[in-house]
């Protein structure tokens, strides 16, 4: 008899084993559901039980949590399914290699559509990762190395990081330092470095005059102007999300980004955005070039399918001989991302160039916004749902509280929905940016009625 390598006939057959088989090894999935990779498609997750409508529910479940908005094309997408794409998927996952030290194949075969789709004429060096935290770390050490060359006194000892009062960069301890969320489970009680200055960056609230919102930010600017002049020397950049991501989906206005920049350039500081949580999702590969604004280094993650810095033109003209500049172990690593993820994608990328998928996504956000702002302002929406935001495939709405966001959210996948939550009572929804219009209608028709079962 030829033996089955299909993982689905591996699978126990009930949510309960799969969580036993996992617990075996000392770890249990946060938000307790388990699922079946290989029977999802689409935006359509195989849910084999969750804890919320029971161990042995099988059902395809429309996810619109995007795995924490690192899902680019969806489950199984056509783009992944070649026989020529698993092949090298099958031969780049034989032995994981130290692409840091060592060129593959896989890595060259995957720079040309790198470098046309996601460096274009605005990036001239990169390096990859496996997770964000070590992504932005690598950036700031990259920023302190070249600010130090700029100042006569030890940054290493005196130099401070801004960057605003909320905001989510990973786990590691330089990360954590830079991070204050709303869930205090992140980062609470947590070793932090004094490297790490606070400023308040004003978002927009929901349908906020626009004078009232030009004070708020003139009155920021002010503060920062004077935080980065009194550090003077001291100051060795900014890090910053283009919105905030797990601090609530919250935006920035183009004119306070722009204005921020200029005080960074003011000072010469280092410039860092960290768009892990937002690239590809808005109709662009980076959410900040909407916004007219140049940093000096940027983060990728999730939705690349590994993570990474990526220096600007201007950087390396200010400074030519920075780190990923020269080939050296200062910011090296030994995977440097992974072969298997190398070879996905390059074969997601030239889906993507091909495609009008990226494009598409600006009218499915449209969508999406518009019909949460309907449901927001029905007679049941009213009483505990507001401020719907967003921008491309990302998009949030404010729920009446906390407890009741939870609520809300286990209703939803009583009605076959993955929505996860985000801020303090904020919901988000991040879908792969392959989602349908058909499958934007469906996730509109479950929320609201997720929501009228919470009302009733």
């Amino acid at each position: 008899m030829t033996k089955s390598y299909s993982p689905v006939d591996y699978y126990p057959s009930s949510q309960e084993q799969v969580i036993g088989n996992i617990e075996l090894i000392g770890q249990t999935p946060e938000a307790g559901i388990t699922f079946s990779p290989e029977q999802s498609f689409g935006c359509m997750m195989y849910v084999l039980g969750d804890p919320v409508t029971g161990r042995h529910n099988k059902r395809h479940v429309l996810d619109m949590a995007g795995h924490v908005a690192s899902m680019l094309l969806g489950y199984n997408h056509p783009a992944l399914m070649s026989e020529d794409v698993s092949n090298e998927l099958a031969l780049a996952a034989r032995c994981r290699f130290a692409s840091g030290d060592f060129g593959t194949p896989f890595r060259g075969m995957l720079g040309p559509v790198f470098q046309r789709t996601v460096m274009r004429n605005y990036y001239t060096h990169s390096i990859f990762f496996t997770e964000g935290a070590r992504a932005v770390e690598c950036a700031c050490k990259i920023g302190f190395y070249c600010r130090q060359d700029d100042v006569s006194l030890n940054l290493e000892k005196e130099g401070r990081w801004l960057t605003p009062q909320t905001g989510f960069h990973g786990r590691s301890v330089l990360a954590l330092s830079l991070t204050k969320s709303y869930d205090l489970r992140k980062h609470h009680n947590m070793p932090v470095m004094d490297c790490v200055e606070r400023v308040a960056c004003p978002t927009i609230g929901e349908r906020e005059n626009p004078e009232d919102l030009r004070a708020r930010e003139d009155e920021a600017l002010y503060d920062i102007d004077q935080k980065m002049k009194a550090l003077g020397e001291r100051f060795i950049g900014f890090v910053m999300e283009p919105m905030l991501g797990e601090g609530g989906y919250q935006f920035y206005s183009a004119r306070f980004l722009q204005e921020l920049e200029s005080l960074i350039r003011k000072y010469r500081g280092i410039f860092i955005i960290d768009e892990i949580q937002t690239a590809f999702a808005c109709g662009r590969v980076f959410l900040h070039e909407a916004y007219d604004v140049t940093p000096d280094l940027v983060v990728f993650g999730k939705k690349f399918g590994m993570s990474g810095v990526l220096s600007t033109e201007q950087f390396t003209q200010n400074y030519p001989w920075h780190p990923l500049a020269k080939p050296e172990s200062r910011v090296s690593s030994t995977w440097s991302g992974d072969p298997v993820a190398d070879v996905r994608l390059r074969a997601m990328l030239e889906f993507l160039e091909t495609s009008k998928v990226m494009q598409l996504s600006i009218g499915l956000g449209s969508l999406l916004r518009d019909g949460l702002e309907r449901i927001r302002n029905s007679e049941v929406g009213r009483r505990m749902l507001s401020h719907v935001r967003g921008d491309g495939l990302l998009a949030a709405v404010d729920v009446s509280d906390a407890q009741t966001r939870s609520k809300l959210i286990n209703a939803c996948l009583e009605n076959d929905l993955l929505v996860v939550g985000c801020g303090f009572r904020s919901i988000r929804f991040c879908p792969p940016i392959t989602i349908t219009q058909k499958e934007i209608a469906l996730c509109l028709e479950r929320f609201e009625r997720a929501v009228r079962s919470l009302a009733a």
